[in-house]
């Protein structure tokens, strides 16, 4: 049986029509400036602005009509694919590549007048300048009156008059550039996230039909385990799994990962053999498939592998391991892979700064460890703080690592307790059969990034040194 895929909503309708809309008044501002246009320099521009309105009318009405489409006949999800959904999908992207470069060569404008400004030879300032004539206080004879000069608040020392910005009218040129993919970010990234808290306010929504009883702010207070559904289900596995996991690995993990790719990479940087051969070995984990990586994890840690051999003991690690125990070969295999790229940046970091500051601590015989701490940390400030939020939301979208190791959300893989679930497996796991509390939870995720990064980001104005 194919499961049905929803392809439209009220938010693609809104769009389409704001499209279709802006197309209709770009047309027509472009007819007006092209009707009382003079010149070409004139022309070219009133022509550009209708050519874009007629680009997104175009869109708009393919929109609709694909809305209309696929609203009757449905693309299926699985091994197979709507064919003509690709070609028209396709067609579309071609016209957002392709807009710029047209509109920009057809918008090309005032070559002319540049070449006459490079010509023309340039003003001297006494063109620009104000001549204030010199008057003398006190009794003007001829007019018979008292002369005083009155300071004024008037602090420009020249006016400038029929001077034109070419730069910043040129502006456009950049957001038309930029169009593409602001348009595929606001189509593939803002509208889910709107879609995604919508969904997480609807009551009992259906993921395949689209459809939902009503809103809702019980879904919240569900993934929390303060209410229960109206069938008597409760949930107590985010509260008691998800979050706790979450948070510990976000708590352990991205510290000492951080401090570990510092370290590394100022010991690297100050090897002179064999460095890029180093630098290739600490990135091979960054490239390796996660999933093989937790695999190989999965029988190192086994009870008759490497690390029990090696210590002489007979424990259980990962299958059918109690919670926290199961916690160390996570947290190994996730400081492990996360620690080549935190590498990287810290090394590009290393070979920006300038080697006075290392040569005046020699000079001062300071110890390694305050040079460390009171050089290359506070110079490394920028690099630390871009890690550190990039840590932090990896640590807290962690999946992958719970999959390669356990094949499930539990020691047990699949069966049993979801003792080691994080945040973004549950909403995986809850996806298709329970999309409301997927959805509030994925909220709840992104509100938590959202005011960690905030206190970063506040926390970093007074220790961040650029």
């Amino acid at each position: 049986m194919e499961k049905p895929f929803k392809i439209c909503s009220i938010i693609d309708l809104v769009k389409s029509l704001l499209e279709l809309v802006g197309g209709i008044a770009l047309i027509l501002v472009g007819a007006i400036r092209l009707s009382a246009a003079s010149d070409q320099t004139e022309r070219l521009p009133a022509a550009g602005l209708a050519f874009l309105g007629a680009i997104l009318v175009i869109i708009s009405f393919c929109a609709f009509y694909w809305l209309s489409s696929f609203k009757k006949q449905h693309a299926a999800l699985g091994n197979n694919y709507d064919a003509k959904m690709v070609f028209k999908y396709g067609i579309l992207g071609i016209i957002f590549a392709q807009m710029p470069t047209a509109v920009v060569s057809l918008l090309e404008r005032k070559e002319w007048k540049k070449r006459q400004l490079i010509e023309r030879p340039s003003a001297s300032n006494e063109l620009f300048a104000e001549t204030r004539p010199e008057i003398p206080e006190g009794y003007d004879a001829e007019r018979k009156t008292i002369v005083r000069v009155i300071p004024t608040k008037n602090t420009k020392a020249y006016q400038t008059r029929g001077i034109e910005d070419i730069g910043s009218k040129n502006n456009w040129k950049g957001w038309l550039y930029l169009a593409p993919v602001i348009i595929l970010v606001a189509i593939f990234l803002i509208y889910p996230l709107i879609n995604t808290i919508f969904i997480s306010f609807t009551d009992n929504y259906k993921y395949a039909s689209g459809t939902f009883d009503g809103l809702t702010l019980t879904n919240f207070t569900y993934i929390l385990g303060l209410t229960d559904k109206a069938n008597g289900a409760h949930e107590a596995y985010f509260v008691r799994y998800a979050i706790p996991n979450t948070l510990l690995i976000v708590i352990i993990t991205v510290p000492v990962s951080t401090i570990l790719a510092l370290l590394i990479a100022v010991a690297l940087n100050s090897i002179k053999w064999f460095q890029k051969i180093l630098q290739t070995i600490f990135f091979l984990p960054y490239v390796t498939n996660a999933i093989a990586v937790g695999m190989v994890f999965s029988v190192i840690f086994d009870v008759n592998g490497i690390v029990n051999y090696l210590f002489g003991i007979d424990k259980t690690w990962i299958y059918g391991a109690d919670q926290y125990t199961a916690m160390i070969p996570l947290m190994l295999y996730i400081v492990w892979s996360s620690i080549p790229f935190k590498i990287l940046i810290f090394l590009s970091g290393l070979q920006g700064i300038d080697k006075q500051y290392y040569q005046a601590a020699q000079i001062d015989a300071a110890p390694r460890y305050k040079v460390l701490w009171r050089v290359t940390v506070p110079l490394l400030s920028p690099q630390i703080l871009y890690i550190l939020i990039t840590s932090f939301i990896g640590a807290w979208k962690e999946y992958t690592s719970v999959v390669g190791l356990f094949n499930g959300p539990g020691t047990r893989g699949k069966g049993g307790d979801p003792n080691m679930e994080t945040i973004v497996f549950y909403i995986y796991e809850n996806l298709n059969q329970n999309t409301s509390a997927a959805a509030a939870a994925a909220v709840f995720l992104f509100a938590i990034i959202l005011a960690f990064t905030g206190v970063q980001f506040l926390a970093s104005k007074k220790r961040v040194h650029y």
